[in-house]
């Protein structure tokens, strides 16, 4: 039976525990990072309410539904964001078990109990009351912790597969098997690939990821094969104009939407293809909607404020003088990186649709609480580093 140090990669002691509290309320973290989330943030709820409007007025007969709930889902995330900054990234390994055991609780609640809400035959939300949560969005989040605290505790063992990648794979497994369940695939895509990045870059040999990669495929191929709707995905990918009134037509929509922006873009609320043609243009493809109105210039513009969170990220992680703080900066970089790669691939119909959302953009309270959770990850790092 593997001890705790196997499954949580040891003891990390910190030497800033005895700072005093003062002295670190007084530093600010990263700030070209906090502006640029902001920024993102504020751009969200510019293209989110363009959006939605026309949507909520038909379904609510409030234009403002959608940008309501945004607004406040966004304060609860700040809120985490600054909760996030002050804690010490080096006692993330003395709370990081009983995170892992909420989510398998609370994954468990989603799949097996009356309080997980079923929609569109997927079993992904976890109803309280009039409030709505997406679990899988903060285990993305708990599990980069997890193998930033494992990781940090292993050093040459990650070379061994049975000492080092294996038992982080399995309790990486385990999570995803329950979201595959769910079935949520573009979020198990997420976790497996930036568990893949953060073993790669720990030094876990090729030949270990390449099984393991080949492992994941095979067994979300077969998760693919077994669900009609993804297998009916994944051939509109291929030819998306095959059936373009049923299967193919989100993806058709949302390249015109894109491809009718231009340069400069049909002008902020002037778009055509939200107009009840592009399904749910507020939440997965509302990158769609920004390339419509404000155009190339728009699209990259936002792009390259993405590009500069992703710069920020990798410079924290770089500039980090302890393991804990590398990887656990590597890794949270990775998780918004990857989200952004995957979700402009799918609306631009480079890669498979698959139910993703644009980080700080898109609507949906789960995701917004949890990436804007992992900014405050990072800037509790860059914290550190302006305190020594």
């Amino acid at each position: 039976m593997p001890s705790r140090d196997a499954w949580f990669g040891g003891s990390i002691t910190s030497p800033l525990q005895g700072m005093d509290s003062a002295s670190r309320r007084d530093v600010v973290g990263d700030q070209l990072l906090v502006a640029v989330t902001l920024l993102l943030l504020a751009i969200g709820i510019m293209m989110m309410y363009s959006s939605s409007a026309l949507l909520a007025q038909r379904r609510y007969d409030d234009a403002a539904f959608f940008l309501k709930r945004q607004i406040v889902w966004i304060l609860v995330g700040v809120f985490m964001l600054y909760i996030a900054s002050r804690f010490n990234h080096r006692l993330w390994p003395r709370v990081i078990g009983p995170l892992l055991c909420l989510g398998i609780a609370l994954l468990a609640i989603v799949l097996f109990s009356p309080l997980g809400d079923p929609i569109n035959g997927a079993r992904r939300w976890l109803r309280l009351g009039v409030v709505t949560i997406q679990p899988s969005e903060l285990i993305k989040v708990m599990l980069v912790i997890y193998l930033a605290c494992y990781l940090a505790g292993r050093g040459e063992r990650i070379r061994s597969f049975t000492q080092g990648t294996l038992p982080a794979v399995l309790v990486i497994g385990v999570f995803v098997g329950l979201i595959l369940s769910e079935p949520d695939l573009g979020t198990a895509v997420v976790i497996i690939t930036v568990a893949g990045g953060m073993l790669f870059i720990a030094g876990a040999p090729i030949r270990h990821l390449l099984g393991l990669f080949l492992a994941a495929v095979s067994i979300c191929g077969y998760r693919v094969s077994q669900t009609a709707y993804q297998r009916e995905r994944l051939m509109t990918f291929l030819n998306p104009w095959n059936d373009p009134t049923d299967s193919g037509f989100q993806t058709i929509q949302s390249m015109l939407a894109i491809g009718s922006g231009g340069v400069w873009g049909l002008g902020l609320g002037e778009g055509n293809q939200k107009r009840l043609f592009l399904p749910e243009p507020h939440t997965d493809f509302i990158f769609s909607v920004l390339a419509e109105e404000l155009g190339l210039v728009g699209g990259v513009l936002v792009l390259l404020l993405y590009g500069i969170v992703i710069w920020r990220g990798f410079r924290i992680a770089w500039g980090s003088d302890d393991l804990m703080g590398y990887y656990l900066a590597i890794g949270t970089t990775l998780l918004l990186a990857t989200q952004v790669i995957i979700n402009v691939g799918v609306v631009s119909g480079l890669l498979p649709a698959k139910g993703l959302t644009l980080p700080f953009l898109s609507y949906g309270g789960s995701s917004i609480v949890a990436n804007l959770a992992a900014i405050g990850i990072l800037l509790s790092i860059s914290r550190a580093q302006e305190q020594t």
